[in-house]
């Protein structure tokens, strides 16, 4: 089954650029549209980020994928329908990912093999070897990811206007503000690498306390390069930009 191996590789390959092409200019393109990220920035930033979370945080979705979806013992008498299985999948979802992308469409890489498993089990052993529990669970995270993104979002929005936006000084509330948002992500994302990263960089031995541990030094590392690297460089820079004007949207802040 060498032929086996080679095709996968090539047609993970063309999946990988799919989603690089799709899954990541929705993540990056509001960062990018707004000025903030070049495209080239973009790039670096995606490659050395989505690497890393697929190397500490990936291992449970492809677990789930790999043997959640589909009850894999159904196949242990014939193991090279799997793989032809697992072939397609991929061919699948490569090819629809890179029309997608081709016609401009924003479509999600988990949707598409989530149903592209479906679909060769069904083929090759019917409904009878689809773990449904498993495939409603996903259904219902497709359903409330949009709703608890948009609400959080929503949330941290009022805050922002509440807290920087509708100040008199806006400047000097957003950089006060500044340290303390990186805390809360950094501390937050860290915390879910070290509390439910990949079992095989022994992620699952780290204890809950010890993994807010480590979340809360990460995070008030970042605060504390934040507040002396990053806030007066950024005041500079604003400074130089606009030495005479008003700035923000709201309230006046002059030099």
């Amino acid at each position: 089954m060498l032929w086996a191996l080679i095709v996968g590789v090539i047609l993970a390959f063309l999946l990988g650029a799919g989603m690089g092409g799709n899954d990541v200019a929705n993540a990056f393109g509001t960062s990018v549209g707004s000025g903030v990220l070049t495209v080239v920035k973009a790039y670096i930033l995606a490659s050395i980020f989505e690497t890393l979370g697929a190397v500490l945080v990936g291992w449970s979705v492809t677990d789930t994928m790999r043997k959640g979806v589909v009850n894999t013992e159904q196949y242990s008498d014939n193991p090279k329908e799997l793989i032809l299985g697992q072939i397609a999948i991929l061919g699948g979802c490569a090819s629809w990912l890179l029309m997608a992308t081709l016609f401009r469409m924003p479509v999600s890489t988990t949707h598409s093999l989530v149903g592209a498993t479906v679909g060769f089990s069904v083929v090759l052993r019917g409904f009878q070897g689809i773990r449904w529990i498993k495939i409603v669970n996903i259904a219902v995270s497709w359903v409330l990811s949009p709703v608890l993104s948009g609400t959080v979002s929503v949330i941290l929005y009022i805050i922002v206007d509440v807290s920087v936006l509708r100040r008199k000084q806006p400047l000097e509330c957003g950089l006060l503000a500044l340290p303390i948002f990186y805390f809360v992500c950094i501390a937050f994302n860290t915390f879910m690498v070290a509390w439910e990263g990949s079992k095989l960089l022994h992620f699952d031995k780290i204890p809950t306390w010890g993994a807010i541990l480590i979340s809360l030094g990460c995070g008030l590392a970042a605060a504390l390069f934040v507040q002396f690297i990053v806030k007066p460089r950024i005041r500079r820079r604003i400074q130089g930009l606009f030495p005479y004007r008003t700035f923000f949207f709201r309230g006046m802040s002059r030099w």
